[in-house]
């Protein structure tokens, strides 16, 4: 179990018939009929590979180049997802089954950990306080500040009801 497992996971659902759903934009998108448990492999393998060479394109252009690099890796890695979801689900059926944030929550919270999550939740307000900070100290960059603090913001209560929603499954 892996915080990429986590990721690919909250991409499937199982079907009321028990077939395997894919949802390639998540609970915005149509989910597909994934035919065989060999389709379905291969394309948890690929996901796997895209969010492994996105965080390290990111990472690298955002730590070696600087922000206009990485927007950049960003719109390539989108262009790039949308090639490759609509050659996959090209030849798959398009079910009627919507995928609810609920259910999607509930594939992806089973790999993290609960300490991972009050973790990560405090890491993300730390940032939305660094945001505030760098008003504070910079106040002519503010737009990278608000943009921080709002998505380390939004983050930070994703995390929170991750957590609770994952204390409160230990509970029942």
């Amino acid at each position: 179990m892996s915080y990429l497992d986590a990721l690919v996971n909250s991409l499937f659902k199982k079907s009321e018939s028990g077939t395997t759903l894919f949802y390639p934009w998540g609970i915005i998108g149509k989910g597909y009929v994934v035919s065989s448990a060999a389709e379905h492999s291969r394309i948890r393998s690929a996901l796997k590979v895209y969010y492994v060479v996105m965080f390290l394109a990111m990472g690298i252009s955002i730590y070696f180049l600087n922000w206009f690099y990485a927007a950049g890796c960003t719109i390539l890695g989108i262009g790039g997802y949308l090639v490759w979801s609509a050659t996959v689900t090209r030849r798959l059926v398009v079910s009627a089954e919507r995928l609810r944030y609920s259910e999607s929550l509930a594939q992806s919270l089973p790999y993290y950990s609960t300490w991972v999550l009050v973790v990560l939740s405090l890491l993300s307000f730390i940032f939305v306080l660094m945001g505030g900070f760098i008003i504070y100290i910079e106040p002519s960059e503010w737009l990278m500040s608000l943009l921080c603090m709002g998505f380390f913001g939004a983050t930070t209560v994703i995390l929170v009801f991750m957590t609770i929603t994952k204390l409160k499954s230990k509970r029942r």
